[in-house]
This record gives C-alpha cells, structure tokens and sequence, in this order.
C-alpha cells in the first residue's frame, strides 16, 4: 500500500463513443486524480488521451477534432498497453466514434503524447501466447505464468537492488 487512494474506469468499449468519452471524464473528474493511467488496448488508450483534453479544457472531444487544436499540456498519461496492436501509446493521435454523425473523428495533437509510456515484453509475449497456442494447454499455462509473472518480477527485483555500480 503506497497510501494512494485509486479509481478505476472500466467502460470502454470497441470503437469507443463520444458519450463514453464523456462518462470517463466525469469519473476522472469526480475521482480528484493527478493523472492518468491508460492500462490495455488502442481503445482505452484513445478514450485516455480524449479524457486528458476535456478534463482540463472543457468541453466535448468533438471540438478538438482535427488537427493541432489541443491548446496545450494534457492531464499528465501514463500508458501501459496490453496488446500489440494500434500503437495508440505512442501517437499523437486519439480516434473516438461519434454516433451523432456515424462517424470516427480524429483529434490529432502532439499534446496528446503520454508523458510515460510502459511498453513491456509481456505484452507482446501475451499476443504471440494467444495468437499461436488459442488455448490453455500446459506448456501454454507455463509460458503465461513465464511471461506475465516471473518475467515482471524478475525486473522488479533488479529495480530494487538500483543501478550497478561500474
């Protein structure tokens, strides 16, 4: 326990909305968090980077749609992505669905770049795990307690014994 009180925003969805767009920035909002993290795939990562712009400017995502139209620094975004897929954590882009229109908007903005990102081989191990194995034989369970537990563990250890000494 840090001492760091967290919420959780978990309605994302495919192709995400404008309307889910808005109910994470009233979360985010209602939450009195410093940041953001963006933990998964291109989805919530857009909805992410859509929540830093209209949490600190106001506003619907629609209005920043285009090109350089972010007036500045976004609420600070820490992106760990799940899949090896859009590459959403590291674009300037964020691509939201608006029904009103049955249209995919883009807001593009180098604002909306992460101020961390967390790009791990877990991650692309866990895809390659799904994409060759499809199912949960043993030697597929051995690899993704590998991969997704041991391997994580295995840094964290290091992390704490510090920087070597030369």
């Amino acid at each position: 326990d840090a001492g760091m009180a967290v919420d959780i925003f978990t309605d994302v969805e495919a192709n995400p909305s404008v309307t889910t767009v808005e109910k994470a920035t009233e979360a985010y909002k209602d939450s009195g968090a410093d940041f953001i993290v963006a933990l998964g795939g291109g989805s919530p990562m857009d909805v992410a980077k859509a929540v830093g712009v209209t949490a600190k400017y106001g506003g619907s995502i629609t209005e920043y749609e285009g090109a350089h139209k972010v007036p500045g620094k976004i609420v600070p975004l820490i992106a760990i992505p799940t899949t090896a897929g859009t590459g959403s954590e590291v674009t300037a882009f964020s691509v939201i669905t608006d029904h009103s229109r049955d249209y995919k908007l883009t807001v593009f903005s180098y604002e909306l770049l992460p101020a961390l990102y967390l790009v791990g081989f877990s991650a692309l191990a866990w895809s390659y795990f799904i994409l060759f194995t499809r199912n949960w034989s043993d030697a597929g369970f051995a690899f993704t307690v590998l991969v997704t537990v041991l391997w994580p563990w295995s840094l964290y250890k290091n992390w704490k014994k510090g920087p070597k000494k030369r």
